[in-house]
């Protein structure tokens, strides 16, 4: 299958060097053009049932947002394999703790690639560190990546489709509050704005915001760092049901819950003072995105006009203009 791929795609199939990425459902090989070295990458996979109509549909997605090109994939009977044109790197390899400076470079890619998903009628619905990955880019100090996309729409739908399951969309930790307390009947694209807030604090801090798993821990640590949901959430919240949660709020109604977000943040790392403008900015940030009723956070269009980003010629020269004006939303193996 591999000579029928590299023969179809007409390249050369690095099989020898390290995989870009291995997962279940396939594997990542770099390759280059016959007449051209540059390092392109290409995904071969063999698709079970259970995830041969995902594919379908993530290309469809991907034919209707425009991003996939002619050509680029190769299907026959259960094998597929889908050509990128770059090389890739995991953007995992970013979350240890980025300066600020980084992450006003990285936050208005990010933020363009929303809003042109918002733009578009289409929900990410599982925005989280493996799916955004940085791109090789050359400079004269050498290798650095510099440029990031947001890829994966494994799990993207429109706009309004139906939740059937409130635990099926979205990691763990970057799921929102919508679908952790239930209230949410249908996927919108404040969902992928309440994740990239938590990347973002995630960046910043190297560690992430809600590390649980269950939703009601999960809504613990909301509470914990956000302080109470509105009365109308908790009132329309089938989790709320559950004994348990009801006798957890009744412990904690009319006890003061300072909001411990900004504390978190504040505190995570050591700054020098002429950096703490800055950083106050960055907080008011992502405190916008992190709203509780999704109505109420602040959208990708108004946030690439938040003040963290009002020095906007310096913004301009962190980010190569292609990162902003184009956009490529890939798979990655999982």
């Amino acid at each position: 299958h591999l000579q029928e791929v590299a023969h179809y795609h007409n390249i050369i199939l690095e099989t020898g060097s390290p995989l870009l990425g291995q997962g279940v459902y396939g594997t990542v090989f770099q390759a280059h053009r016959i007449t051209d070295p540059s390092p392109l990458a290409v995904k071969v996979s063999t698709l079970g049932d259970e995830y041969l109509r995902s594919t379908r549909d993530e290309f469809k997605t991907l034919a209707r947002l425009q991003q996939l090109k002619k050509r680029s994939k190769f299907w026959k009977d259960r094998d597929v394999s889908v050509l990128f044109p770059e090389a890739l790197l995991d953007g995992k390899d970013l979350f240890t703790t980025t300066r600020l400076n980084l992450i006003r470079s990285y936050s208005p890619q990010l933020l363009t690639a929303l809003h042109f998903l918002v733009d578009s009628g289409t929900v990410h619905a599982d925005m989280k560190p493996e799916n955004i990955m940085t791109f090789f880019n050359p400079t004269s100090a050498g290798i650095t990546p510099s440029i990031v996309k947001i890829i994966d729409l494994g799990s993207s739908c429109l706009t309004r489709t139906k939740i059937m399951n409130h635990e099926y969309h979205v990691s763990a930790f970057y799921r929102p509050p919508e679908l952790v307390m239930g209230f949410g009947k249908t996927l919108e694209t404040p969902i992928d704005m309440w994740s990239l807030g938590c990347i973002l604090v995630e960046l910043y801090t190297g560690k992430p915001l809600f590390p649980k798993k269950s939703h009601e821990a999960l809504f613990t640590l909301f509470v914990d760092m956000l302080g109470l949901p509105p009365e109308d959430l908790l009132k329309s919240s089938p989790l709320f049901q559950q004994d348990s949660m009801r006798a957890f709020m009744q412990n904690i109604e009319g006890i003061p819950r300072p909001t411990r977000l900004r504390h978190h943040i504040r505190n995570s790392r050591a700054i020098r003072d002429a950096e703490r403008p800055r950083l106050e900015a960055f907080i008011d940030l992502v405190t916008r995105m992190l709203k509780y009723k999704p109505e109420e956070r602040i959208t990708p269009e108004d946030a690439l006009q938040h003040p963290f980003f009002q020095d906007r010629s310096a913004r301009k020269r962190r980010n190569p203009p292609a990162a902003l004006s184009s956009l490529h939303i890939v798979k990655r193996a999982r």
